[in-house]
This record gives structure tokens, sequence and C-alpha cells, in this order.
């Protein structure tokens, strides 16, 4: 039998958990999203309070 690593990502959502696959275009979403919550962490912070 074969075993092939699956890629996934999870989310909480008002519905549980939700896995998803990664892909090449979710991973690149996911950066620019991650690059852009770290120039404005503090705004977010402060957002978040």
């Amino acid at each position: 039998m074969t075993m092939t690593k699956l890629k996934i990502t999870s989310f909480v959502t008002s519905a549980g958990i939700e896995l998803l696959p990664c892909g090449g275009e979710f991973e690149a979403q996911m950066a620019v999203a991650e690059e852009i919550m770290a120039e404005n962490y503090e705004l977010l912070n402060k957002l978040a309070k």
C-alpha cells in the first residue's frame, strides 16, 4: 500500500473545524496576507481590543 502525504490547512469556523488542501495559489495568498499582517501588527492589535 502506498501512502501519499497531503498538505492541509485548518480553519475554525462557526460550523466547526474545516480542513482544506493546500495548493500553490492558496499558499501565495496566505504569504501576502501574512506580510500585510506583519506590516500592520500594531494597528491590528489595537483593533482587536
